[in-house]
């Protein structure tokens, strides 16, 4: 759990999301599923950024700091 934004990987492979979790947005008051047609196996999550690695080792990123590239993009 980050101080600002959580989320959860269900045992079945869904991603679900809640707070903060995109800059701009308003907070996810409960939790939300991020749909995908891959299963999801890891997760990390930042203060402010967060990764999610899926079932072909694939990483997704997301959050609202990216001044130095940390997602991946500039």
């Amino acid at each position: 759990e980050a101080s600002r934004h959580s989320a959860a990987i269900t045992e079945d492979g869904r991603l679900y999301v809640w707070g903060p979790v995109f800059k701009g947005d308003k907070p996810l008051l409960l939790p939300q599923e991020l749909r995908s047609n891959k299963l999801m196996i890891k997760i990390s999550i930042g203060e402010k950024i967060s990764a999610v690695i899926d079932e072909d080792n694939h990483v997704y990123t997301w959050g609202n700091a990216n001044n130095l590239g940390q997602l991946g993009r500039r």
